[in-house]
């Protein structure tokens, strides 16, 4: 029997057009970031590899740059990109390629599921600008700015689509290569499509007729014969064990000894009070990483989603054109099986790689399955005539093509004007007025400054090692910079207790940092009582000068 293409040439029209209204909308409601967040420690390591001048002196930074790490992949696209175009170019163009992918992925894995155009594109819309944030942990299919995460499942869908689509060798390879940008993406993705393929097998080996006694004896005669072996067909795990060994195969040899590295447990002590598992898990990493963390209003929301979804999908059983519920309903099984097995494990054995294998990213494709459930029981509630004449609308090809063009050039154009933090004027004298080698305190919070002003800090909440061997370092700069006193006992409020504790050093300790970090410079609150001089202020922020 002949396949399927992946993504059919009738239906690219409405797939770019799909990935066009993400790039041109997202912007528009959720904004567009450069240089903070998660980029305050992704972005560094990249213009310390265009021009070694940079970040020198940043210890967070220098250790990522030696060696495999699971953000190599990310950021070596990016290096390559920012040696013909500057960096903030590479990033805007990057995340609105995107935003293109993940609209059109969304499209393409809806067909694939058997939804109708209409319903597909309107699945798109849903996923990703009206209820990408219906999801559990701070996972997202969609951000503000440019993650691995973000581009990993593009990949991840267009595996499963693909693989939908009996294209079991081109899904393990893209699917390997997604693992490269984000392997829990990809991990996680390949144990859900993993446990698909292996109960298709079953349910194939089920369903097949059983043979009558006269057959089965028949059967046997022809072996004894020597006539079974023109009779003998392939062996039916191939497809699972060609898609899952090939993943591994493809993945490993890059994901690999990044694991390793991050795995390593050796090096500085922790203090009195304090582990890996309580500084990343519960301190540091809880939003993520434990379900008792994620709110009342992040849970009611996903569930609300789910009830609607499954609705959804109830209500698109009516028409005759029935959506495919394998992979739903097995994606939903398979997370809430190892939801359950890794909140035991979190909660009772205080289990660091268990809770680092973050299931709960698995909601971002539940929230997908939703989405396109939600879109396909919406569009049959119209009348057979008004769907026909939607689909017969998104069958032309030139307009939608103009129009996606459009959209996308405007996308473009969203993202030349990221926000503006309130960090710019300190970042920009900084980066104006002192050399590449100087040194600054800032607040643990201000995620806002390194990126901006390209110069060396001593540490921040947002870039946390992943490395355990390097944790006990990185709370240890932290507690001397914002002196707690105590080992803290959750991490709600922590970041906005560490913040005070800063601005609370007297004018000794501001000296003996300085002195202990090389810093020449501290970035506090303006009106900080001081006697330092202050180098510049410029809105929230001034700049001590600690030389």
């Amino acid at each position: 029997m002949q396949k399927t293409p992946p993504f059919p040439r009738r239906d690219r029209p409405v797939a770019f057009l799909a990935g066009a209204l993400v790039a041109f909308l997202h912007p528009l409601l959720y904004g567009y970031s450069w240089g903070g967040g998660d980029q305050d420690d992704l972005i560094p390591p990249i213009l310390a590899r265009l021009n070694t001048s940079l970040f020198s002196n940043d210890a967070y930074v220098q250790g990522q740059l030696d060696g495999l790490t699971i953000r190599a992949a990310y950021q070596a696209v990016l290096t390559g990109l920012g040696r013909f175009i500057s960096p903030e170019a590479a990033v805007s163009l990057l995340h609105v390629l995107t935003l293109i992918g993940a609209g059109a992925m969304v499209f393409a894995l809806a067909r694939a599921m058997h939804a109708r155009r209409s319903a597909s594109l309107l699945a798109s819309v849903l996923a990703c600008l009206v209820l990408p944030r219906f999801t559990l942990g701070g996972n997202h299919l969609v951000y503000s700015m440019l993650t691995p995460e973000g581009i990993a499942w593009v990949g991840a869908l267009a595996a499963i689509t693909i693989y939908l689509k009996e294209h079991v060798f081109i899904a393990a390879l893209v699917l390997g290569v997604t693992c490269w940008f984000h392997p829990l993406v990809g991990f996680l993705t390949l144990i859900v499509l993993g446990v698909v393929s292996v109960y298709e097998v079953f349910k194939e080996e089920q369903e097949k007729p059983k043979r009558t006694a006269a057959q089965e004896a028949d059967y046997q005669m022809d072996y004894v014969l020597g006539r079974g072996r023109q009779r003998r067909k392939a062996w039916k795990g191939w497809p699972p064990t060609t898609f899952i060994g090939g993943t591994l195969l493809i993945a490993l040899p890059v994901v690999g000894p990044a694991i390793l590295r991050q795995s390593a447990s050796g090096g500085g002590d922790f203090p009195a009070g304090l582990n890996a598992f309580k500084l990343y898990v519960e301190l540091r990493h809880p939003h993520h990483l434990l379900p008792s963390a994620f709110g009342a209003v992040e849970w009611i929301s996903f569930l609300v989603l789910v009830a609607i979804g499954v609705g959804g999908y109830v209500l698109a059983a009516r028409e005759r054109r029935v959506v495919r519920l394998l992979f739903p309903t097995l994606l939903g099984a398979t997370f809430l099986a190892l939801a359950i097995v890794a909140t035991y494990a979190i909660y009772e054995f205080d289990s660091l790689a268990i809770a680092r294998a973050q299931v709960f990213k698995l909601t971002v494709l539940v929230n997908v399955a939703l989405c396109i459930g939600i879109a396909a029981g919406a569009l049959s509630l119209l009348q057979n005539d008004a769907r026909r004449k939607l689909d017969d609308l998104l069958r032309k090809k030139a307009p939608l093509y103009i129009a996606a063009a459009v959209l996308c050039f405007l996308g473009f154009r969203d993202v030349r004007t990221p926000e503006v933090y309130d960090t710019r004027g300190v970042a920009r004298w900084a980066q104006r007025e002192t050399p590449a080698s100087a040194v600054f305190l800032v607040p643990p919070s201000m995620d806002t400054f390194r990126v901006p002003s390209r110069r060396n800090v001593v540490v921040t909440w947002k870039s946390v090692p992943f490395r355990a061997d390097l944790g006990a370092g990185w709370w240890a700069r932290i507690s001397d910079i914002a002196p707690l006193g105590a080992v803290p006992d959750r991490g709600r409020g922590l970041v906005e207790a560490l913040d005070v504790a800063y601005a609370s050093n007297s004018d000794e300790q501001w000296r003996a940092l300085a002195e202990k970090y090389n810093a020449e410079y501290a970035i506090v609150p303006a009106g900080t009582e001081s006697s330092l001089p202050v180098a510049e202020t410029s809105g929230a922020w001034s700049i001590l000068d600690l030389r």
